[in-house]
């Protein structure tokens, strides 16, 4: 593939695709999936201000100071990959 687009969950092995391929990384702004750790901060922040049952997620208050620091770990995360 000319170009691909990751989450930072699934993803595939780089090595092989160093040099052939654009690789992308896909970052939610507004949206945090549900059971997961940012999910459960983000609950004790009260920085969640609705939820999206059909795919269990939860909208984020994208002003929220916690949220902004967790985008930040996870831009990170994803550079370092």
């Amino acid at each position: 593939y000319d170009l691909v687009v990751f989450d930072r969950i699934y993803f595939p092995d780089f090595q092989e695709l160093k040099g052939k391929t654009t690789v992308l990384a896909y970052l939610s702004i507004g949206e945090v999936h549900g059971d997961t750790f940012e999910q459960e901060l983000l609950s004790t922040q009260h920085a969640l201000i609705g939820t999206r049952s059909k795919w269990n997620s939860y909208t984020v208050d994208i002003t929220s100071k916690t949220w902004h620091r967790i985008l930040d770990e996870q831009i990170n995360d994803a550079q370092a990959k």
